[in-house]
């Protein structure tokens, strides 16, 4: 379980970060810059909350397998397909916070 708080404690920073500062934004902000580092794309500061959204949504599909290994684990208690529902659950747990660290270093970065 205290995989799950870690898990929706780091998805929840870039939103909440995002919210923070989306105030102080102006209401154009460059979104897209072609080769010659020319700004092509102007969007609106709205657009900075599409990708907490999507870690929101990642969180939610991790969340999901994850209860999924929790339920076949507590169906199949210690036989061999509860272990092995055991260390998928594991393996998923760390891949879940590992993703979910990742992009939010890389929007905090952004």
């Amino acid at each position: 379980m205290k995989k799950n708080k870690l898990l929706w404690t780091l998805t929840m920073i870039p939103f909440v970060l995002t919210l923070i500062v989306l105030p102080a934004l102006p209401e154009q902000l460059p979104m897209h810059y072609n080769l010659a580092g020319e700004i092509d794309r102007w969007g609106s500061r709205w657009e900075q909350l599409i990708f907490p959204l999507i870690i929101i949504g990642m969180s939610i599909f991790w969340q999901f397998m994850l209860s999924f290994y929790d339920k076949k684990l507590q169906k199949e208690g210690d036989s061999k397909a509860g272990q092995e529902a055991a260390a998928n659950r594991k393996v998923l747990s760390f891949a879940a916070i590992g993703t979910t660290l990742l992009f939010t270093v890389m929007h905090i970065a952004f």
